[in-house]
């Protein structure tokens, strides 16, 4: 069985972490370092000092830390970034080496760079969001490495998995445990940092957002489930929805008076009923995430 190298407690072999003395080594290092802002700062030494398991974790990371920088795409947020992360993540066992008193770490690791546009603080919907990603963990979201800053402008940044909003563009598939897992790209990430839920500017991709968002409502957990009807359009058509339409007013108005893909008939009845359930006009008709999961 494992054991930790410098407390040799037995350590489970699907977990290599160390809580107890990872946690000391972390919080001996809180000095060396700082955003910038204390709520961040807080953020990350909270997920040190409590996390189980190695992705429960985030590091504050240097901009000087990054190299290759390479522009991907600018989206409603801000822009995107890959670059190569000089040192890497923190390797997956016995991360801790106790003859150099650090971090063994995997080096050269392509990562993608997150940048909002005008965020230089650390709004509340930012930290829900990298909050939610760390309890959904690495299984199901992509891992969020942790944070860092534009030396330049001061905006702060991301960094997260690279991979080359809910729709199938942010649908993945990864291989987990030497299995195929689907796993939720973006989670929560697809709309600037500091707007509320109630502004009424859209960001996404037309045909997966739900009517009563389109006339105005908050995107809820129901909003999500109606777009992850139309995925499910998606996969048995093995097309976007309402890809012979412009994604422009006048389908927006169509969806709101009840405009819903077609459905081939070699559908499966019961894919079919479900389907339909999660594009009913009146959200509170809609399964709910457990339901779909069972």
């Amino acid at each position: 069985m494992p054991y930790c190298q410098e407390c040799h407690n037995f350590l489970s072999k699907y977990n290599l972490y160390c809580k107890p003395c990872n946690s000391v080594y972390f919080q001996n290092n809180f000095a060396h370092w700082t955003s910038g802002d204390s709520n961040i700062d807080k953020l990350i030494q909270n997920s040190q000092l409590n996390a189980k398991y190695k992705f429960q974790l985030i590091e504050w990371i240097e901009c000087s830390n990054f190299k290759n920088v390479e522009f991907v795409a600018h989206g409603g947020f801000g822009s995107v970034y890959k670059a190569i992360w000089k040192d890497g993540p923190i390797v997956n066992k016995q991360q801790w080496d106790i003859n150099k008193s650090k971090w063994k770490r995997e080096n050269e690791k392509e990562v993608a760079i997150k940048k909002f546009r005008n965020m230089t603080s650390a709004s509340s919907e930012f930290m829900n969001e990298v909050k939610n990603n760390l309890e959904l963990g690495a299984g199901f979201c992509n891992k969020i490495y942790g944070v860092t800053r534009d030396t330049q402008n001061g905006e702060y940044a991301i960094v997260i998995e690279f991979q080359n909003d809910f729709h199938s563009g942010n649908i993945l598939n990864k291989l987990f445990n030497g299995s195929i897992r689907s796993v939720i790209s973006d989670f929560g990430l697809s709309c600037p940092v500091n707007q509320n839920s109630k502004v009424k500017t859209l960001y996404g991709v037309l045909p997966f957002v739900a009517p009563e968002v389109l006339r105005g409502g908050e995107f809820t957990k129901a909003a999500d489930i109606y777009g992850f009807g139309m995925l499910m359009s998606e996969i048995i058509n093995g097309e976007v929805p309402f890809i012979d339409r412009d994604y422009d007013l006048h389908l927006a108005f169509d969806i709101c008076e009840g405009k819903r893909p077609l459905i081939p008939e070699y559908t499966p009845e019961p894919y079919v009923d479900l389907m339909k359930r999660c594009w009913d006009p009146d959200p509170t008709y809609r399964p709910t995430a457990g339901e779909l999961k069972e």
